[in-house]
């Protein structure tokens, strides 16, 4: 889960912010 959440943020920049 952990990996899939930190790749969102590095596919989905707008998501991190």
């Amino acid at each position: 889960m952990l990996p899939k959440i930190r790749s969102s943020f590095i596919f989905d920049p707008s998501t991190h912010n």
